[in-house]
C-alpha cells in the first residue's frame, strides 16, 4: 500500500499552501520520494520540486477530502473533486495527460515510464472527451485514505472539520484566481462553484439571479404569489440549498431549491395548510450538515429550467441527485416530496420512481420512498450518467432505460441485489439461507456466530434483495496476519430460489475489494486465495471465471464425492472476470 504525506504552512497572504511532500510507492516501499516547493531543492538534497499550481491545489483538495471522509466514516459515491473547463479538476486532469516534470518529482515513475500518480487516481471523462465535468477519486486499492497524512505547521491534522475548511479555502482561492483571470464575477456568497460544463458554472444564486428568477416565475406561473423577498429569504437561510447553473455573464439556465422543513411545517405542507410559496425561514431546519443528515423525510425539491432537456438542465439535475444520494447513504433520508405543475414534470418524476401523494390544495404533489432497490438504481444511474448523452450532448431520457443492459451478469434480476458486510442481526436470516441450501448441515446459526465473532480473521458478507438475505460469503485468512495475506474462500451460499442468477459472481466480485481494503489498514496486500470444493460441484467454473483459480489437488472421497483444491495466485483487485 502506497503512503503519502503532505506538509502545509501559512503564506504571507494568510492562506495555507503546500510546502513539502513525501511519497512511498507500492513498487519501491524502501524508497522515499521527497518534493519541495520552489524552483530548486535548496537544502533538501536530491529532492524534486513543484510550484503552487492549480494541479497541485487540486491534488491537495483530493487528499484532504479523502482523509476527512475517512475520519467521519463517510462512504460517499461522489467523486472527491469534480469540475469542467478552468476548474481544479480539469487542471489536474490536464497534468495527468501531459505529465509535466513536477508529477515525476513528486511521485516517481511506474514500470511503464508514466508518473505513478496516474495509478493512484481514478478519472471519469479524462481529457473531457465529452462536454461536461471531469471527476476524480482515489484508487483506494493502491492509496487508502488512512495512508495519507496531512500536516499543518508540522502538526498532524486529525479533525475532519479542519480538513474540510482547509480544502474549501484552497478551492475558494482557486476560484478567485480563476474569476480574476477570466473576468467572471464571483458570486456574492463567496461560495465555491461546485460543478461546470463548458462556459457555465453551478453555484448558489446571488441577488441578481433572484430578481431574474422572480421575473421568470411571474411569467411562467402567473398564479404564484412568491415574492422577491421570499426568494431572498430562502437564499439567505442557506445559499447552498438554492443553486443554479448559468453561462458566463448571463442569467440562469436552471435552478433548484431544497427545503429542509421542521416536523410541524412538513405536516402543514402535506395537509395543504402550508404552500410552497408561503414557506418562511422559521419553517426551515437549522442550516447545518449534521442537522440535515438527521432528517428522515423533511426534504422538498423544487427544480425549474428555462431550457428543457438541455445539457445545462441535465448537469444541474445530476448535481441535485448527487446531493440527495449523499443524504440517503450517509444520513437518514427516506422520503422526498416534489411538486410538479406540468405534465412534463410529472412524467419526469415518474421516471425516477416518484408516485402521486394526495393533497387537498396546491400543485400536484409526488413522493419517493427510498428502499435498497431505488437507492441502488439512483446510485447506478448517477455513476453512469455520462452514458445519458448523445453526440450533440442532448439528454436522452430513453437512454436511462438502457443502462440495465450495460452489465448483463449483474442485472439479470428485476430487483437489485446489494452486497454488504454482514451485521450481527443478519445471522438468523443468513442461517436460514444456509440451511435451505444445505439441509444436512446442523447448527448453522452457531457456526455463523463463531465466524462473525472471529472478525477480522473471518469476513462475512451478505447478498440482500429488498431487505431479504438471499446469499452469503465467508472469507477466512489463513496462517496468521501476514504482509502478503493468504485467504480461503471458505463458503459461498445462495438460497435455492435465487441460484443461477449471477448472485454468486456478484458476491465474490463485490466483497473481495472490501476484504482488500480491510487488510490494507495494516498495510498488507492480498496474495493468494484457496478454495476447497467437490468434484460434483459446478461452482468450479465460477471460481475460474471470477478469481482465475485452478485445480491443484484432488482428495479421494473427501465427503460424498472427491474433494478438489483450487488456488488463485497473485490476485489483483478489481477482479477481471473471464468468459
Amino acid at each position: 500500500m502506497a503512503k503519502l504525506s503532505l506538509w502545509f504552512s501559512k503564506s504571507q497572504a494568510g492562506l495555507y499552501e503546500l510546502e513539502r511532500t513525501l511519497f512511498v510507492s507500492n513498487d519501491h516501499i524502501d524508497k522515499e520520494i521527497v518534493a519541495v516547493r520552489g524552483k530548486t531543492a535548496g537544502a533538501y538534497k536530491h529532492a524534486g520540486t513543484f510550484q503552487w499550481t492549480p494541479g497541485v491545489k487540486a491534488l491537495s483538495v483530493i487528499c484532504m477530502t479523502a482523509v476527512a471522509r475517512q475520519l467521519k466514516r463517510v462512504k460517499s459515491i461522489l467523486p472527491l473533486l469534480e469540475g469542467g473547463k478552468d476548474s481544479l479538476a480539469s487542471s489536474l486532469d490536464y497534468a495527468l495527460n501531459k505529465q509535466p516534470e513536477w508529477l515525476f518529482d513528486m511521485f516517481g515513475t511506474d514500470k511503464n515510464g508514466n508518473t505513478y500518480l496516474r495509478q493512484l487516481l481514478l478519472r471519469s471523462n479524462p481529457g473531457r472527451r465529452w462536454r461536461g465535468t471531469v471527476s476524480i477519486s482515489l484508487n483506494e486499492q493502491l492509496l487508502a485514505p488512512q495512508s495519507i497524512n496531512i500536516y499543518v505547521e508540522n502538526a498532524l491534522v486529525k479533525s475532519a472539520e479542519e480538513l474540510r475548511r482547509l480544502a474549501l479555502a484552497i478551492e475558494n482561492q482557486a476560484a478567485r484566481t480563476s474569476a480574476t483571470n477570466t473576468n467572471i464575477d464571483k458570486n456574492e456568497s463567496g461560495t465555491l462553484s461546485i460543478g461546470e460544463v463548458i462556459g457555465s458554472i453551478i453555484t448558489p444564486v446571488n441577488e441578481n439571479d433572484i430578481q431574474d428568477i422572480f421575473n421568470y416565475e411571474e411569467e411562467q406561473f402567473p398564479g404564484s404569489h412568491a415574492t422577491k423577498e421570499r426568494l431572498l429569504e430562502w437564499f439567505q437561510h442557506d445559499p447552498n440549498n438554492f443553486m443554479c447553473i448559468k453561462e458566463k455573464d448571463a442569467s440562469f439556465m436552471a435552478y433548484y431549491i431544497i427545503f429542509f422543513l421542521k416536523p410541524a411545517a412538513l405536516d402543514a405542507f402535506l395537509t395543504g395548510n402550508l404552500l410552497e410559496d408561503d414557506i418562511q425561514h422559521t419553517d426551515l431546519a437549522t442550516p447545518s450538515s449534521e442537522v440535515y443528515l438527521e432528517q428522515s423525510e423533511l426534504h422538498i425539491c423544487v427544480f425549474a429550467s428555462r431550457m428543457h432537456a438541455s445539457m445545462f438542465t441535465v448537469d444541474l439535475l445530476w448535481h441535485l441527485i448527487g446531493r440527495i444520494l449523499d443524504l440517503a447513504i450517509n444520513g437518514c433520508l427516506s422520503t422526498i416530496y416534489a411538486e410538479a405543475a406540468t405534465k412534463e414534470g410529472q412524467a419526469f418524476l415518474a421516471r425516477f420512481g416518484f408516485s402521486p401523494c394526495y393533497r387537498a390544495v396546491g400543485d400536484p404533489l409526488f413522493q419517493l420512498k427510498f428502499d435498497l432497490k431505488i437507492l441502488h438504481e439512483w446510485e447506478r444511474k448517477y455513476r453512469l450518467r455520462s452514458f445519458c448523452r448523445d453526440s450533440s450532448n442532448a439528454f436522452q431520457l430513453s437512454e436511462v432505460n438502457k443502462l440495465r443492459n450495460l452489465n448483463p451478469e449483474h442485472e439479470k434480476m428485476q430487483v437489485a441485489i446489494i452486497i454488504r458486510r454482514m451485521k450481527k442481526e443478519d445471522i438468523p436470516a443468513a442461517a436460514h439461507v444456509y440451511t435451505s441450501a444445505f439441509p444436512q448441515q446442523t447448527f448453522s446459526k452457531e457456526w455463523l456466530e463463531c465466524a462473525f465473532n472471529s472478525f477480522p480473521k473471518c469476513q462475512l458478507f451478505v447478498a440482500e434483495q429488498s431487505t431479504k438475505i438471499v446469499g452469503l460469503i465467508l472469507w477466512t485468512e489463513k496462517s496468521g496476519f501476514r504482509k502478503e495475506a493468504f485467504f480461503e474462500l471458505e463458503q459461498i451460499i445462495v438460497h435455492p430460489e435465487f441460484q443461477r442468477k449471477g448472485i454468486g459472481s456478484q458476491l465474490i466480485i463485490e466483497s473481495l475489494p472490501e476484504v482488500g481494503s480491510k487488510i490494507a489498514e495494516r498495510h498488507a496486500c492480498l496474495k493468494n486465495i484457496i478454495i476447497n470444493t467437490q468434484s460434483d460441484n459446478n461452482s468450479q467454473e465460477l471460481y475460474r471465471k471470477t478469481l482465475g483459480a485452478k485445480p491443484v489437488a484432488i482428495v479421494s472421497k473427501k465427503f460424498m464425492a472427491d474433494g478438489v483444491y483450487m488456488i488463485a495466485k497473485d490476485v489483483k483487485i478489481p477482479l477481471k472476470v473471464t468468459s
